[in-house]
């Protein structure tokens, strides 16, 4: 073994580290069984684009297979036109007559409930009857329905079938009704017929569809019409109905009215009962008018009373007024007194003139008080006399109407019953003349036959089709083809379990991703050297990747680059090899003295890629044949030792288990900075554990793609129970980024963080 030549140092490695065959358990994390249910299971919006993205050519392949057959489809359907009329059906017409029979809505229930009505009035078999049998439409609607039903390669060999049954049928007796069934033509003609109610009001829609123009707008003007024509039809038998019901009810009212009056007039008779035809008998006419009598005179009693008691000194003055007499002399002492004022001017009151003017005035004065007395005596006694003979009638009203009274009562029991009998004539009356006025106007309703539904626009020929339509059909296939695609793409991406991204990798485990190596493929010659792409192509993508993860490395572990590096993977072909060969040489290229350990004895491919005689390795080694010196071989990169697996040997794991083993990787790590182990892969082989037990520490290598998820967790979980110390994850063929050369642009300046407090590296490539 070689002793170490080099003491450039980069990062301090750990050179202290020692092994021991089992008892060697280095500090690892723990790592989960099975990946978080809520790491694994959740998927967001962007993983789900980015699974569609993907698969972008399956979904768009599926989608224009949808499109072509959708397009095919609708070229291929025979065209079909549909005519259109509208109705207004008014549910609150008004009547000619004060009764008919329509009975319009009053309310929106009732108005709602009558519409409906209308609607499957318009769907009715009868009112298609009627369009079919005035249009002859049967034989064409027949032969429609019978070609819409496809033959299928059998169909002749059933109608032989069916024939040979009918046949039998027939010598059975069986009637042509029963040997063959035809669904009726109204049906057929119904499933082209829609009606629809335009929005909220009371226009109506009536549509047809037909594959000839000119026979849609027939049907459905031939249907407006009979349904106007059913409408008043119906409405016309509903008043003869009602008019022979009313006949009827009207000759049993007549019969009850004739019977109650001769009732009525049998009691009046028995009963000396005087009927005037007012509803009232000669006493109740008599009482009632002394009655009203009798009122008016206490009215006018009362009323003179209260003249004569209240009133009496105004009523002589109003008399006053009207006497010529009184009215005269007061001219005359008027007349006096105004000449004695005049005579003052001129003669003393001692004069003989004044002095007999004087004695006129005192005697005219005298004349007016005593006929003044006079009129005002005489209207008291008038008052007295008024109210002593309002009194008078009064007594004598108030008499006649006890005796009128008692008349009453009297004819009361002897008429007991007889307004029973009355109100039984008037009800019977009543009712007869109603029925007869009810008649009347039923009859006039019928012979005018009015209509409440009108149409608003009749039908034209259709000059563009219905159906199929094609663009509608194209767009819902192209929808339907994104779905679908779609769905399958999503369907495909759940059940396929491989890492495709690092950020699954990430959710799958609680480890760092170290390395991110993208899927490049060379060009195949026997010059090319596979697996050394650093060296073939330094200023590549892929060169700068292996120098990022030799960078990572440094902060992989907390005393630095692991001496003893162990690589593996799940399963074989995931470019563990080419790997472990490209970051031996980086770390050569930096100054350090690296040693490389093909310990695959059971496929080896180091001695392949670095072009190395394999006659001795690592297997001769174990079996004591030869010494470490012998098996160490120089390589074409300086720094870089190889170590190859040997002659063939049939126990790999034991001979990796083995004291020579452990002896061989204690002098490696004593005599190299850095000693890569490159071993077989970890399902179903011991070979990966042992190896991993034996290392300082481990890198799983993932190859993107291609490994199942299973078959990482699984692979995971032996190293543990191996006791290995696996410290991050590489992962190779990666599909991501941008292309570049012979790489992809893919951004290494990555940051990692794993349980230490290190600051953020942003990776630069490290020049050799």
């Amino acid at each position: 073994m070689k002793p170490q030549q080099r003491d450039t140092q980069i990062v301090a490695f750990n050179s202290s580290t020692t092994i021991s065959p089992i008892a060697h358990q280095p500090q690892q994390p723990e790592y989960p069984t099975q990946p978080p249910v809520a790491d694994q299971n959740t998927t967001d919006v962007r993983d789900l684009l980015a699974a569609l993205g993907k698969r972008k050519w399956f979904i768009a392949g599926i989608t224009g297979l949808t499109a072509i057959i959708a397009l095919l489809i609708s070229l291929s359907m025979t065209p079909v036109y549909r005519a259109q009329a509208t109705i207004k059906i008014d549910p609150n017409e008004r009547n000619i007559v004060d009764y008919d029979i329509n009975t319009g809505a009053k309310g929106y229930q009732e108005h709602k409930e009558y519409m409906q009505t209308q609607y499957k009035l318009l769907k009715s078999r009868a009112l298609a009857k009627k369009v079919i049998d005035k249009l002859e439409l049967e034989s064409t609607l027949l032969s429609e329905e019978k070609s819409k039903k496809a033959k299928p390669f059998y169909a002749d060999f059933i109608a032989e079938i069916k024939k040979k049954v009918q046949l039998k049928k027939d010598e059975t007796g069986l009637s042509g009704q029963q040997q063959k069934k035809l669904p009726p033509a109204e049906l057929a003609f119904l499933k082209n017929l829609t009606v629809e109610p335009a929005g909220k009001s009371q226009l109506v829609n009536i549509y047809y569809q037909a594959k000839d123009p000119e026979l849609a707008r027939s049907i459905v003007n031939s249907l407006t019409t009979n349904f106007i024509q059913m409408n008043i039809d119906r409405r016309i038998e509903a008043a003869k109905d009602a008019e022979s019901l009313l006949r009827e009810q009207l000759v049993l009212a007549k019969a009850k009215l004739e019977e109650s009056e001769a009732k009525l007039v049998k009691h009046e008779r028995e009963k000396h009962i005087i009927n005037t035809g007012k509803d009232k008998s000669l006493v109740s006419d008599s009482i009632e008018e002394i009655n009203k009598a009798y009122a008016k005179a206490r009215s006018a009693r009362i009323e003179a009373e209260a003249d004569y008691r209240r009133r009496g000194s105004s009523s002589g003055q109003m008399k006053t007024l009207d006497n010529t007499v009184i009215q005269s002399l007061k001219a005359e002492l008027q007349r006096l007194r105004s000449k004695y004022q005049e005579s003052l001017q001129i003669y003393k009151p001692g004069y003989p003139l004044m002095q007999e003017l004087q004695n006129q005035i005192r005697v005219t004065q005298a004349n007016l008080n005593k006929e003044l007395k006079l009129v005002k005596s005489g209207a008291n006694q008038d008052l007295k006399t008024r109210y002593e003979a309002a009194l008078q009638r009064e007594r004598e009203l108030k008499k006649e109407l006890s005796r009128e009274e008692a008349r009453v009562l009297e004819s009361r029991d002897r008429s007991l019953g007889h307004s029973t009998l009355q109100r039984e004539v008037e009800t019977n009356r009543e009712l007869y003349e109603g029925l007869l006025q009810r008649m009347k106007e039923v009859g006039i309703a019928r012979n005018v036959g009015i209509n409440n539904i009108s149409v608003v626009d009749t039908a034209y020929a259709p000059f563009t089709k219905y159906k199929p339509n094609t663009k509608l059909n194209l767009a819902l296939g192209i929808l339907l083809g994104l779905l679908t695609g779609s769905l399958l793409a999503l369907l495909l991406e759940h059940a396929d379990d491989r890492i495709k991204s690092v950020e699954e990798l990430k959710k799958l485990s609680q480890l760092p991703v170290l390395g991110i190596f993208p899927n490049v493929k060379l060009k195949s010659n026997k010059n090319t050297r596979q697996a050394v792409l650093v060296t073939d192509h330094p200023s590549s993508a892929i060169a700068e990747a292996f120098r990022s993860l030799r960078t990572n490395m440094l902060f992989a572990t907390p005393e630095g680059v692991p001496k003893l590096l162990h690589l593996t993977s799940s399963s074989s072909g995931e470019g563990k090899s080419n790997t472990a060969i490209n970051l031996a040489i980086v770390f050569a290229q930096a100054g350090k003295s690296v040693l490389i350990i093909d310990a695959d004895l059971r496929k080896p491919s180091l001695h392949k890629y670095l072009k190395l005689n394999n006659s001795v390795g690592l297997s001769n080694y174990i079996n004591e044949e030869v010494s470490i010196t012998e098996i160490e071989r120089e390589t074409d990169f300086p720094g870089l030792t190889a170590i190859t697996a040997g002659s063939f040997t049939a126990n790999p794991a034991d001979f990796l288990s083995s004291n020579a083993m452990l002896n061989l990787l204690k002098q490696a790590a004593d005599a190299y900075d850095l000693v890569i182990i490159d071993s077989p892969p970890v399902m179903g082989l011991a070979d990966a554990l042992v190896l991993s037990n034996r290392s300082t520490a481990t890198l799983f290598v993932v190859a993107s793609h291609e490994t199942e998820k299973k078959h990482i967790l699984g692979a995971i979980e032996r190293l543990k129970m191996g006791y290995g110390n696996v410290i991050g994850f590489v992962l190779t063929k990666a599909r991501e980024g941008k292309k570049s050369g012979y790489g992809y642009d893919y951004d290494y300046g990555d940051t990692w963080h794993e349980g230490n407090n290190v600051a953020r590296l942003e990776l630069k490539s490290l020049k050799s």
